[in-house]
């Protein structure tokens, strides 16, 4: 009898090992392929227990800068960025209360704040031209260059341009969060990935900062894919951002709040997000796009 029960042991044992090595495989493959990397095995299983992705590049980067931190969050910056350094802080404050104003608590994994210190530096990291900021989920970070584009800004201006840059990419942080939270694996769309962070950023910020309204609105169909995105943006046909940020504010102002929320689970169980956002609202994307066009 105890032959057997050591049998079945040994078995459940090697069952698991097994079932063990096939996940970690699986999870190194789909982070390379995803993002583009070269990852170890056991790399890879430090960046799913982490969910922070610290490149070689990057550790170099942050030995060289000073260091201030708040709770979850480090901002890395140049001796000569001491007060933009600052000031960035105290805007995350005001992010993390934001955010948890709209969506409610969410993790918060550890996260990076780099403060750049030139153009050539900002890209080599972001791989994104025509932009002052941007936010990775695998490596938790968010990029911001300051300045260099924008030197003759006054330093109000400058404060203005941190505080957008600054609740815009957090907004995106603390969204995807959110989402890994609820379990939603549906894809959700750039359009509405945007309208929220820039729903977030405008929210008490200076009108100079912010686009003249296009004269058209452009399909949202045409705005729920990275490479559509990229495209539109590129060829600065319209303000896209603008547009989304519009189509956020229309759907909270109408139904409330929650309607986030509502609408992203929603999406982990409709066919596509027109779907999820009608069953949510009673909008489809084209009485959507007549609203915002009745706005203008």
């Amino acid at each position: 009898m105890n032959r057997i029960i050591w049998k079945t042991i040994g078995a459940s044992i090697l069952f698991c090992l097994f079932a063990l090595v096939f996940f970690t495989i699986k999870v190194h493959d789909t982070l390379e392929s995803r993002n583009k990397i070269d990852l170890g095995y056991v790399e890879a299983l430090h960046v799913m227990a982490s969910r922070n992705y610290d490149s070689k590049e990057e550790l170099a980067l942050k030995n060289q800068l000073k260091q201030k931190t708040s709770q979850y969050i480090q901002v890395f910056y140049d001796p000569r960025q001491q007060a933009i350094a600052s000031y960035a802080m105290e805007v995350l404050d005001k992010a993390r209360s934001k955010n948890i104003h709209l969506i409610g608590e969410y993790p918060t994994p550890p996260l990076d704040l780099i403060l750049f210190q030139d153009s050539k530096q900002f890209y080599r990291y972001s791989q994104i031209r025509n932009t002052n900021g941007y936010y990775s989920d695998l490596d938790k970070i968010i990029g911001i260059l300051p300045h260099d584009t924008h030197a003759s800004r006054s330093a109000n201006t400058q404060e203005e341009l941190i505080h957008y840059i600054v609740m815009h990419e957090y907004s995106h942080y603390a969204l995807i969060q959110k989402i890994q939270a609820l379990g939603i694996r549906a894809t959700i769309p750039e359009w509405f990935l945007e309208g929220y962070a820039e729903y977030i950023s405008f929210t008490h910020s200076e009108d100079v900062l912010r686009s003249i309204p296009p004269d058209t609105v452009i399909p949202f169909e045409n705005l729920e894919k990275p490479q559509q995105w990229k495209h539109l943006r590129t060829a600065g046909a319209t303000d896209i951002y603008r547009q989304s940020e519009e189509a956020i504010s229309y759907i909270i102002n109408l139904y409330g709040s929650e309607s986030i929320i509502n609408i992203l689970m929603q999406a982990g169980r409709s066919k596509s997000f027109e779907d999820a956002l009608r069953q949510s609202t009673g909008l489809n994307y084209d009485e959507l796009e007549e609203a915002l066009a009745a706005l203008r």
